[in-house]
């Protein structure tokens, strides 16, 4: 990760690297940038709750989605998020038990 550790979601509170983020928009460009079947698959985000596994250089957290084709093969679909695409459920647990 090169980028900030933190950013903040959409009430301002602090996301980092696991926090546990509900989807709750899409960026309107990826309908125009994306093939219409990848759009659908992240359209299936929406309302969902991830983990957040990188913050990019410019503040983006960003999310994973494995989707099953066949008994051995997944698809995977990340996106990154915007303070107003993403809402806090929970902060990763510090120091451990």
């Amino acid at each position: 990760m090169s980028g900030s550790s933190q950013v903040v979601d959409c009430n301002g509170r602090p996301v980092t690297v696991g926090s546990m983020v509900r989807v709750l928009a899409i960026a309107e460009f990826l309908a125009r940038d994306l093939p219409p079947d990848e759009f659908a698959h992240l359209q299936t985000m929406l309302g969902m709750v991830f983990p957040v596994t990188e913050i990019d250089k410019w503040g983006g957290a960003w999310v994973e989605l494995e989707v099953p084709v066949d008994a051995n093969h997944f698809q995977s679909h990340s996106l990154s998020l915007a303070a107003n695409e993403m809402e806090l459920v929970s902060s990763p647990v510090e120091g451990g038990t």
